[in-house]
């Protein structure tokens, strides 16, 4: 992980969401503030080796932990941040399935989610032709595994906030299919 935090790991501006960005052309080519929904998986895999699966309490309990799986869990909950903000930052509620990200070497074209009343709407932007959403697991997955690792209640709330967008979705998918049905 001392590679991808160094190489990949950015922040992003007005206000420094933590996301993995890409190396198109390899480590001597240039740095892409590109970032994947399916990264999402990264916070719940990093907080499970960060811990080697227990709590993280019990791992400090039982001297189990070191800096660096610290650290690792760090960016796990900051990842994890960021991927919710994803989801946020859309007026739909439903993430894009590629972001990119404003940074201080960076500014891409594109639009923002939509939400205004975010306060990350600033730091992502949507090209359209990446604003869909498959209805990928790994966001709702890491929260899951970081809650039960760190108990940080933020996370709670944040899965709730989640789950109500998606089913505010299903909802108009289905009331539109019923009504294409009729």
């Amino acid at each position: 992980m001392k590679g991808v935090r160094h190489l990949l790991v950015r922040k992003s501006i007005p206000n420094g969401l933590v996301f993995v960005g890409e190396l198109p052309y390899g480590s001597e080519g240039s740095f892409s503030p590109k970032m994947d929904h399916l990264v999402c998986f990264l916070p719940g895999t990093l907080a499970l080796g960060a811990t080697k699966g227990i709590t993280k309490k019990k791992a400090m309990t039982d001297s189990v932990i070191n800096f660096e799986d610290l650290k690792n869990l760090k960016l796990a909950e900051d990842l994890a941040k960021t991927c919710f903000e994803m989801y946020s930052v859309t007026s739909t509620g439903l993430a894009p399935e590629i972001a990119y990200f404003h940074t201080e070497e960076f500014s891409e074209g594109g639009l923002d989610g939509g939400n205004k009343s975010s306060e990350y709407v600033n730091d992502i932007i949507i090209k359209p032709a990446d604003r869909h959403n498959l209805l990928r697991p790994e966001t709702v997955e890491s929260l899951f595994v970081l809650y039960r690792i760190t108990r940080i209640q933020n996370i709670v709330n944040g899965v709730g906030r989640f789950l109500k967008h998606l089913r505010n979705i299903q909802e108009l998918i289905l009331v539109d299919t019923v009504l294409w049905m009729m």
